[in-house]
C-alpha cells in the first residue's frame, strides 16, 4: 500500500454498519460446498483459529496462528493433523486444492464430514458466545462413553438431556450435549455441588 497509506483515515472513510452487515451475511450464509454447522461459520472460524494457535512450538517458535498455514506444509505433518483424510492439498488435484483434504464418505460434507471422531456438541447454543457450556458441565451427571470412532467423550447419564442439543445440519434433530477431554489420555469432567466424580478414561 505503500508509505503514504493511511491506515486511520482509511478506516474513518468505512461504512462500518455495511461492513457489519456483510460480515453477518457471511458468516450466516451457508454453502453447498461447505454447509454451516448450526447455519452460521463463527464456530468453524473460532475452531479452525483454535486449532492454528496449536501448531505453535516453543522449542523452535514454527506455527501458531499469525500466518494461517496449518493445512500447508510443514505444518499439516506435525503430530496432531492424522485425522484428515486423503491426500494434503499440494498433493491434490487442482479442484481439491483450496479446500485441502477431500473427504470420500457419503457427500464428503454436511452430515457425511469425517471428523477427528469426537462427536457432538457442548453446549445447547453452539453459535452464542455465552456461558451456557458452563450450565451444560455442570446441570448433568456424566459417564464415559466412545464416539461411533472409537474416541472417548462423556454422555449425560440415564439418557437424560437427549433432546437437548440441535443437530448441526438438521434443526429438526435433537441430541444429548458431549462433552470431551480431548488432548489427554485420561481425565475427568470437574465435580459440580453434589456431583459424583466421573469414571478415569
Amino acid at each position: 500500500m505503500g508509505e503514504a497509506f493511511n491506515y486511520a483515515e482509511a478506516f474513518e472513510s468505512l461504512d462500518l454498519a455495511s461492513v457489519k452487515a456483510d460480515i453477518v451475511d457471511l458468516m450466516t450464509t451457508s454453502q453447498d460446498w461447505w454447509p454451516a454447522d448450526y447455519g452460521h461459520y463463527g464456530p468453524l472460524f473460532i475452531r479452525m483459529a483454535w486449532h492454528s494457535a496449536g501448531t505453535y512450538r516453543t522449542g523452535d517458535g514454527r506455527g501458531g496462528a499469525g500466518s494461517g498455514t496449518q493445512r500447508f506444509a510443514p505444518l499439516n505433518s506435525w503430530a496432531g493433523d492424522a485425522a484428515h483424510v486423503g491426500p494434503e492439498p499440494e498433493g491434490a488435484p487442482i479442484e481439491q486444492q483450496g479446500l485441502g483434504w477431500k473427504n470420500s464418505f457419503g457427500t464428503g460434507k454436511g452430515g457425511d464430514t469425517i471428523t477427528s471422531g469426537i462427536e457432538g456438541a457442548w453446549t445447547l447454543t453452539p453459535t452464542t458466545w455465552d456461558n451456557s457450556f458452563f450450565d451444560t458441565l455442570f446441570g448433568y451427571e456424566w459417564k464415559p462413553t466412545k464416539s461411533p470412532a472409537g474416541a472417548h467423550q462423556w454422555a449425560p447419564k440415564a439418557g437424560a438431556g437427549s433432546d437437548a442439543v440441535p443437530d448441526a445440519h438438521d434443526p429438526a434433530e435433537m441430541h444429548a450435549p458431549m462433552m470431551t477431554t480431548a488432548g489427554r489420555r485420561t481425565g475427568s469432567i470437574p465435580n459440580g455441588p453434589g456431583r459424583s466424580p466421573p469414571t478415569s478414561l
